[in-house]
């Protein structure tokens, strides 16, 4: 059936069938959200060996430090695993490997860390591997990361020491990256820089939250899947 339109001159007339829609109101144009920081890497095994003598005891060094590490934790993803190490006159196991799926756990551990004495660097480092390897993940990211104001050794015995733990974990395709918060000499320097290129990791000097944020983010980035 048919009918008709009754068209005065009071009529609103807009005989167009198509309807343009006004841009600012009727398209809504969805925003691509970004991608998580960790997407496309490899799970992640580290272990964090936090050097606690009393001379990381200032404002540029420990809070630094714990705040890097708490940023890079709340990008974890579930999956990722990291065990807290701490050392100085021994080594201490503070949170064995934990999926990061405990997050609030992790986080507070860093919290509560505190500080030692004196430093025995190779038994750390020793302590550190066996932590990686026996929470090796195949095809993942197995790296240390070792935080430190300094040269952490007892004298040259325990540093050649140092050296054979991360050429035999170099081996096993587990990284060490050293880190080294505040200023400190060219000597301790160049030969933290000499022991994180024998151990296939990478060597920075940290001096502020930022740069400790990039620096620990770019571990977690190391291996892509």
């Amino acid at each position: 059936p048919y009918g008709f339109i009754r068209v005065n001159k009071l009529s609103f007339r807009d005989f167009n069938i198509k309807h343009k829609p006004k841009a600012d109101t009727d398209v809504i144009v969805a925003k691509e959200m970004p991608k998580p920081v960790l997407e496309g890497f490899a799970t992640n095994n580290l272990v964090f060996l936090i050097h606690i003598s009393s001379s990381m005891n200032s404002a540029e060094k420990f809070p630094v430090l714990k705040e890097s590490l708490k940023y890079l934790v709340n990008q974890f993803r579930p999956t990722d695993r990291v065990a807290i190490l701490t050392f100085s006159s021994g080594v201490r196991e503070v949170l064995p490997s934990t999926a990061a799926e405990n997050k609030a756990l992790i986080l507070k551990t860093i919290d509560d860390l505190t500080f030692g004495s004196s430093t025995q660097g190779a038994a750390a480092i020793d302590f550190a591997y066996k932590t990686a390897q026996k929470n090796f993940i195949a095809n993942g990211n197995n790296r240390i990361i070792l935080a430190s104001d300094g040269l952490f050794t007892s004298g040259e015995k325990d540093y050649k020491k140092m050296e054979k733990y991360i050429q035999q974990g170099a081996e096993k395709n587990i990284a060490i990256s050293m880190f080294l918060f505040g200023n400190n000499t060219d000597y301790v320097t160049s030969k933290l820089k000499e022991l994180s290129r024998k151990g296939n990791g990478n060597f920075a000097s940290i001096l502020s939250v930022e740069e400790g944020k990039k620096h620990m983010l770019e571990e977690a980035q190391a291996v892509k899947n």
